[in-house]
């Protein structure tokens, strides 16, 4: 059986709050011991107090892992160049990319890592979130998935440097959505772990929201729409922004965002427009509104901790349907809950 003996993680903090961060650490040092870990750390903060709070941090874990390095950007370049940088110099040949508000769950790392060891033909493993999961649409039997979140994923680093890794001109929001549509058109696959969970302190409560986001990914679904649509598909990215513009404003410079979006599109349309990549066998663009691809109900939907977690016994009736009963078995295997 193959094994994975070794990982690049890899962490882009702006300004992070040091009490996640070290609970991150925390996670990573526990998780997956007889996998060598080699941490970096690439701080986009420009700020020296923010910095040397991160410092202190890492003195704490300075032997817990194969190495732990830092590098201090000189500039804010986003989470994509960060992340390019640090795969630029990585050790091994898989990256797990982790958001410094995030935090391993015991068991997570192993499984996909098992996952990822067996499985030739994909490019990344993306991991559940909690408290409220990805509302992305997968397949329970093959764990197919249309786009990874960046959050919390291990990445094939032979794939990734293949497609030429994050586009630097996203800057922050959907530059996720870009590689995994990049990696699908080369012929890649991309799948979901439900079972492999990561705490994401994402949201300070259900339904929030956050400027940033919204200004981020409504730039980034009208550059992705010039890169992968048609112009039809441009056109109505493009007449969306205009509807949104006149819609009252939720918090103040929502209307001035839009706007400012509206510009940095345009400017940005001949490098998106002209990087096309063409739909093919493998991969098939599809734009929701805002959204990619298909999107579940119940983001904000937090399940309940059980303090007791009975066995539960599932029936499954069958007459010549060797196929159907192989999908139906596999479903029941990938659930989340622990006794079956």
């Amino acid at each position: 059986m193959n094994t994975i003996k070794a990982i690049d993680v890899c962490i882009v903090c702006y300004r992070s709050d040091v009490t996640q961060l070290q609970r991150l650490l925390q996670s990573i040092r526990e998780a997956a011991p007889g996998v060598a870990r080699h941490v970096s750390i690439w701080d986009n903060s420009v700020d020296e107090e923010a910095s040397a709070a991160i410092r202190t941090t890492l003195q704490a874990f300075a032997e817990d892992f194969s190495s732990l390095r830092c590098e201090v950007s000189e500039g804010n370049l986003g989470f994509g160049q960060g992340n390019n940088a640090l795969a630029r110099q990585a050790r091994s040949p898989w990256l797990l990319l982790l958001n410094p508000d995030t935090a391993l769950l015991p068991g997570s790392l192993e499984r996909i890592l098992a996952q990822a060891a067996s499985d030739e033909n994909a490019a990344a493993w993306e991991f559940r979130q909690r408290p409220y999961e990805h509302p992305k649409n997968y397949h329970p039997v093959t764990l197919e998935t249309e786009w990874v979140s960046g959050a919390a994923v291990l990445l094939r680093r032979r794939a990734f440097e293949q497609v030429g890794g994050f586009d630097p001109k996203l800057f922050l929001y959907g530059e996720d959505v870009d590689l995994s549509w990049r990696l699908r058109a080369a012929g890649w696959k991309l799948r979901y772990l439900a079972q492999a969970c990561v705490i994401h302190d994402s949201y300070r409560y259900a339904g929030e929201v956050k400027p940033q986001q919204l200004a981020g990914s409504t730039l980034a679904n009208l550059l992705l729409r010039a890169r992968y649509g048609s112009w039809r598909d441009l056109l109505m990215g493009y007449r969306l922004l205009w509807r949104e513009i006149g819609v009252p404003q939720a918090f103040a410079g929502r209307r001035r965002a839009l706007l400012r979006n509206l510009w940095r599109s345009l400017r940005l349309l001949p490098h998106f427009r002209g990087s096309r990549v063409q739909p093919n066998a493998h991969f098939q663009p599809r734009f929701a509104a805002w959204d990619f691809e298909l999107r579940r109900k119940g983001a904000f939907f937090t399940a309940p901790e059980h303090d007791q977690q009975p066995l539960v016994s599932i029936l499954i009736r069958t007459h010549r349907r060797p196929e159907w009963l192989r999908e139906a078995l596999l479903s029941v295997e990938r659930q989340t809950w622990p006794h079956i």
